[in-house]
């Protein structure tokens, strides 16, 4: 295509032969466009069952922890993503609409629990005859629930600037693959869910993959049974780091390189450790 996509000409300069979209018309003559249907359609078309079907499809994969899309559509998949599912308030349970708005309202009824002031005097008098000081909470006051303000210790308060925030999403930002390390004795305390909702939300691109380790510290039948949970969620590899009996290291390896065959196209996949 290079070679002739330049004109041809001799020694004088002049065009012996116009390059490709480079023809020339004499003065007056009438450019025609071909009377073809096609220029006046729609290039590409879509119905409804077919973004259904492909809605469906595609949340499908995402969800798959094992599957990867590698080629993204040129249709705009951004309007058919799944709305959050927000936690429906049972308002209505409690209070009909009839009630509230109709013209059986009765919000603008105090909700007393005596209609007159002779069932308050008496309900009083019975809560005094029945009154016992060494039953009232407020009388008797426990020190050891009261509480103590004491000076707190500023190494409490680190990594927790937004500096230091910034900095970590400047991380995620420029990398491919996330790996996240949490600790196998308690493997949902050491989780960063913020870091994972965002992965989810905002970068939906990058890999995220979670690291177990000192597996050693527990049974194998915990490493087994949280390898599974987890599994369902994203890729998730058991690690003991070690000199001597090192373990899960092939398999980290092994996985990285999936992702490095998977983005050919890239000279280099960045890594980052959460």
């Amino acid at each position: 295509m290079y070679k002739s996509f330049k004109a041809i000409r001799d020694k004088d300069g002049k065009i012996l032969k116009a390059a490709p979209f480079q023809g020339w018309l004499k003065s007056g003559t009438v450019a025609r466009v071909e009377p073809n249907r096609k220029w006046f359609g729609n290039t590409r078309i879509v119905g409804q069952e077919q973004l259904q079907k492909f809605q469906e499809n595609l949340g499908k994969v995402m969800r798959d922890p094992f599957q990867v899309v590698m080629k993204q559509t040129k249709l705009p998949i951004s309007l058919l993503q799944e709305k959050a599912k927000q936690q429906r308030v049972h308002v209505t349970d409690t209070e009909s609409f009839e009630y509230t708005f109709g013209k059986k309202s009765l919000r603008k009824r105090p909700k007393l629990s005596c209609a007159s002031l002779e069932d308050l005097s008496k309900s009083v008098e019975e809560r005094v005859d029945t009154y016992d000081s060494t039953k009232d909470r407020d009388l008797t006051v426990d020190e050891r629930n009261l509480e103590r303000v004491e000076n707190p210790n500023p190494l409490f308060k680190a990594g927790q600037s937004n500096r230091v925030w910034g900095e970590l999403y400047k991380v995620l930002d420029s990398s491919d693959v996330v790996v996240q390390v949490i600790d196998a004795r308690d493997p949902q305390g050491t989780r960063c869910r913020h870091v994972e909702e965002f992965l989810r939300k905002e970068k939906p691109h990058k890999h995220l993959v979670t690291v177990i380790n000192k597996v050693d510290l527990v049974p194998t039948w915990v490493t087994r049974k949280w390898i599974s949970v987890l599994s369902k969620e994203m890729p998730t590899i058991a690690f003991h780091a070690s000199i001597q009996h090192s373990f899960g290291k092939g398999a980290v390896i092994n996985i990285l390189r999936q992702f490095a065959a998977l983005h050919k196209d890239r000279q280099q996949v960045g890594l980052c450790q959460c």
